[in-house]
């Protein structure tokens, strides 16, 4: 993988990286009142009342079934209705068919997605670079907006990172 590809990254958003070589408290702390007591609350209703499961995938298995899916959760919402979801695009989908293929091969894809009855609702789509988690596409099911579930997922994303001692940064 690395020296095979070059691919640059230009940051569009001003939006801090998170360092998860601190803790997944110590991150939380950090976080503003409302989030602290928000995001555990959402967690719990999303998790344990709703029976949601949050899992990280790597692609080395069923890879063309969970881009499908993926694809489809993207194209949706409002990217699906303004036309600028992946699948709506043959170039772009090739594109990222392609780098998730190639990601996975060299253990460097990571998709965490939350799942509702078996289906996956919520995803972000990231490869593995060195010590940093990049995020290239997140998408969530509107249906389970009141949830939050982007955010639900965010959340219990960084704090798997902060858990995994190869991942220094969630970007």
């Amino acid at each position: 993988w690395a020296g095979h590809n070059r691919i640059t990254i230009t940051p569009q958003a001003l939006v801090p990286a998170v360092d998860c070589r601190r803790s997944y408290d110590q991150w939380l702390a950090g976080r503003s009142k409302r989030g602290r007591s928000r995001w555990p609350k959402l967690e719990r209703e999303v998790i344990q009342t709703m029976g949601m499961r949050f899992e990280v995938l790597d692609g080395r298995t069923e890879l063309p079934e969970l881009l499908a899916e993926i694809f489809a959760v993207e194209r949706s919402g409002w990217k699906g209705q303004e036309g600028t979801a992946i699948s709506d695009s043959q170039a772009d989908t090739l594109f990222y068919t392609r780098l998730a293929e190639e990601a996975a091969a060299a253990g460097a894809l990571r998709i965490a997605v939350l799942r509702y009855q078996g289906r996956i609702v919520a995803f972000e789509y990231g490869l593995l670079s060195a010590d940093r988690l990049f995020l290239l596409k997140v998408g969530y099911d509107e249906t389970y907006e009141k949830q939050s579930i982007g955010h639900v997922l965010a959340v219990m994303n960084i704090r798997h990172c902060c858990e995994d001692p190869a991942i220094a940064w969630y970007d």
